[in-house]
């Protein structure tokens, strides 16, 4: 029987892409940690050419059985809304559709999901 593995770049992708999807949610945006890694993956873009992740702003940590098999992921988003809309209705609603979508599209359990707002943006901003 084959093994079935899921890293931790499909868990980011798939809990972006649900993220920018609810209402209120203006886009991914790393936090100071996440600015120095994306720092090194422009420089990197630019002598590869490829474009950077769609990922930024999302940080996967997983728990492990001992044979390896992911258990369980914890997930954290940095993110900028919209200023008309409620910043902890926006949170909320993110944390529970990124742990529906993450358990759908792996059948892999969301311990939990941590959101922080970077801005709020007001209607118009670039």
């Amino acid at each position: 029987m084959a093994d079935i593995v899921i890293r931790e770049p499909v868990l980011a992708a798939v809990a972006a892409e649900a993220a920018v999807k609810v209402p209120g949610v203006l886009r991914l945006q790393p936090g100071l940690p996440g600015l120095v890694t994306g720092a090194m993956r422009a420089a990197r873009e630019r002598l590869t050419g490829r474009p950077l992740s769609a990922t930024e702003g999302v940080h996967v940590d997983v728990d492990t059985a001992p044979d390896g098999t992911v258990t369980a992921a914890r997930l954290t988003l940095d993110l900028v809304i919209s200023a008309q809309d409620q910043a902890a209705a926006v949170a909320a609603s993110v944390r529970r559709t990124v742990a529906a979508s993450v358990t759908a599209a792996t059948g892999i359990p969301v311990a939990s999901v941590t959101v922080t707002i970077l801005d709020i943006e007001p209607a118009g901003a670039p």
